[in-house]
């Protein structure tokens, strides 16, 4: 499926009724989850944070989060608060647009994948 935007601020992530949809956000075909978005948001510039950003992560020694180098580094010295920013892109998981806010909001695995 092509990555489209929907008029939630999330990438569409699934499909509902065959069509791309946010399975986060649908609530029916009429509702902002399952409506492409008219104006695809451009990105250029903007930063997206894990939406656990500044909270704790998994626990000591069961480490299943992001696998950017800069995560995992912080995570061998010891921090367990997620830190992680990114450029704003819809190949983020689950990425949200928030035209309002200073971030883009995404999920990095910091609290794992399972």
């Amino acid at each position: 499926m092509d990555k489209v935007m929907m008029e939630c601020g999330h990438e569409a992530n699934g499909t509902c009724e065959g069509k791309p949809c946010c399975v986060i956000c649908y609530d029916g075909p009429d509702s902002p989850g399952g409506k492409i978005a008219k104006v695809v948001p451009d990105l250029t510039g903007r930063m997206a944070r894990c939406g656990y950003y500044g909270g704790p992560i998994n626990k000591p020694g069961s480490y299943h989060g992001c696998e950017c180098p800069e995560c995992k580094k912080r995570y061998r010295e010891g921090c367990v608060v997620c830190l992680c920013e990114k450029p704003s892109s819809d190949k983020l998981a689950f990425f949200r647009y928030h035209p309002d806010k200073k971030f883009d909001e995404f999920y990095c695995g910091c609290c794992s994948w399972e």
